[in-house]
């Protein structure tokens, strides 16, 4: 969790990109660490798919549209 950005830092398995989704994807409020885990879960796919798709230059469908990739230095 980037505390400052209020989103999650995501890595796909395969060491691609960093990505950063927002913690409003997951719940208006603060949500609990497991409801962020089942989340996460449950959306897997589209995740990866909308890093990977960012990753390429494109922009992903909504609403994961306002994930971003986190620069590297």
């Amino acid at each position: 969790m980037d505390i400052a950005r209020r989103a999650y830092r995501i890595r796909l398995s395969d060491g691609g990109p960093v990505a950063l989704l927002p913690e409003t994807l997951v719940a208006e409020d603060r949500p609990s660490h497991g409801a962020v885990y089942r989340w996460l879960a449950d959306h897997a796919a589209d995740i990866e798919r909308a890093v990977r798709t960012l990753h390429r230059g494109k922009r992903p469908k909504p609403a994961l549209d306002t994930i971003t990739l986190e620069e590297t230095s």
